[in-house]
């Protein structure tokens, strides 16, 4: 090749390295987005999108959906920042805020349950609450998905998460539920001695460990005063 043509070349492929380099600088925070999404294999859909050289990810009306059941849920606002130690130690790891949160159901809902173990644990989890704050840490791995100090807060109800939801459908995880007197009221008598915890201003909570496999036909639901397993259809 001449002289002349190996220059052109060259400028050629670094014009190309130059386009390609911008269009991923561009593109860097939706990339991130497609590789959490994948990972986790959940949709997120959002309003606006702002990000800071990939430290922080500011949403306004987020949509985060589970591709496999059509569970989500549905934010005002969410700030999500990658946690690099553990990405580069091979985890997709991010600490994350929201605002106004819900949570949304692909099929309709069986109504509350105040009267069983099973329906108070259920409890938190009903679209008609609206969270004025939902923080936490969520760490993946090969699959499996690590919460932690997962806070959920509305004025009637809250609840805090940690354990492992494993992707061969094990669950390990500990729950704590609490209500307010607005539900309190709501609770059967039998619960409260023993099951619900005073923690005062007004507030009872119920604590437990979910463990076993959701598509076995049982979980483990353990707390201070009561063992039991709960049927779960596949």
């Amino acid at each position: 090749m001449k002289s002349g043509s190996r220059h052109i070349v060259l400028i050629l492929v670094a014009a190309l390295i130059i386009a390609l380099a911008g269009t991923l600088y561009l593109t860097a925070d939706r990339i991130a987005i497609y590789a959490i999404s994948r990972t986790c294999n959940i949709a997120i859909a959002y309003g606006t999108m702002k990000s800071e050289s990939l430290r922080r990810f500011d949403f306004t009306d987020f949509l985060l959906t589970d591709k496999k059941t059509g569970v989500g849920l549905l934010a005002k606002t969410a700030v999500v920042k990658p946690l690099w130690n553990d990405i580069l130690a091979g985890k997709m790891a991010i600490d994350f805020k929201l605002t106004d949160v819900s949570f949304i159901k692909k099929h309709d809902e069986k109504q509350d349950d105040f009267e069983t173990f099973e329906g108070l644990a259920a409890l938190p989890f009903s679209s008609q609450w609206t969270y004025l704050h939902l923080s936490g840490a969520l760490e993946t791995s090969n699959g499996d998905i690590h919460l932690q100090d997962l806070k959920a807060e509305s004025d009637v109800i809250k609840f805090t998460v940690t354990g492992d939801f494993r992707s061969d459908a094990d669950i390990d995880s500990d729950i704590t539920v609490y209500f307010s007197d607005a539900l309190f009221a709501k609770i059967p008598k039998k619960y409260i001695k023993g099951v619900l915890k005073d923690e005062g201003d007004g507030w009872q909570s119920f604590s437990m460990k979910i463990k076993g496999n959701y598509k076995s036909p049982s979980i483990q639901v353990t707390g201070r005063q009561f063992r039991l397993n709960i049927g779960v259809s596949p």
